[in-house]
């Protein structure tokens, strides 16, 4: 979110960092999640939309004990592949040492710590249907990380197969969403601010005063209380 953008919700941002904040997932570089701005007629501003990156997944997929490793990777056109379903999954994967050419296929591998494991394959005609039916299927991680987005897809996939923590639950519903639910105390303190913030001037007549020069008045010792004070 840069200073080109006019109108932004304060309460859809401050949700969506909260809501970031409850997955326990670090927004940005990191690449746990993103806090997306689009533009919302009903609004008349921009709305922020909360993505959970594949590094947030994998994230949230480490937090259950049953889970010991968690791989999502691209398959491309040079690469030796071979994969089948049945009662045995079978699945190879030799990466080209050179050139590999563009990906073609989307693979997610989950093993558990009773030795099973769970494959999800997805072809790029399957990303690109999901991907369509993100907001932000042309803005934000999808066109800045496309790969890493196709990844995430995978191992979101997984998740009605891997053993559930509440945490990962969650994360499914709220992912690509625009949260507006605020605490209580937060929400009354926004009803008395602007309904969207000028990013990048602050309101005529409120700029920031420079702090005062010079060291800080001592206060001086606090009272001590009586034996009185501390029975009351």
């Amino acid at each position: 979110m840069t200073s080109s953008i006019p109108h932004l919700s304060l309460v859809s941002l401050l949700a969506a960092c909260m809501q970031s904040a409850q997955l326990g997932l670090e927004p940005g570089v990191l690449g746990h999640s993103y806090l997306v701005p689009f533009w919302s007629q009903k609004h008349g501003s921009y709305d922020v939309q909360f993505i959970i990156g594949y590094q947030g997944y994998v994230e949230l997929f480490y937090r259950s004990e049953k889970v010991t490793s968690v791989v999502a990777r691209e398959v491309c056109e040079n690469d030796h592949w071979t994969q089948s379903y049945g009662i045995e999954d079978h699945m190879e994967h030799r990466p080209a040492r050179s050139d590999r050419g563009d990906p073609h296929t989307y693979y997610g591998l989950v093993r558990l710590s009773n030795h099973d494991h769970i494959l999800h394959v997805m072809n790029l005609e399957e990303i690109a249907e999901r991907r369509a039916q993100s907001r932000a299927a042309d803005t934000g991680p999808w066109k800045t990380h496309p790969r890493a987005m196709s990844r995430k897809t995978v191992i979101r996939a997984l998740v009605p197969f891997v053993p559930k923590t509440a945490v990962l639950a969650e994360a499914v519903i709220v992912d690509e969403s625009v949260p507006v639910a605020l605490y209580p105390n937060m929400a009354a303190e926004l009803a008395a601010q602007p309904s969207y913030l000028e990013v990048g001037e602050a309101p005529e007549g409120e700029a920031p005063e420079p702090a005062p020069e010079g060291p800080e008045e001592d206060p001086g010792p606090a009272p001590e209380s009586s034996p009185g004070d501390a029975e009351a």
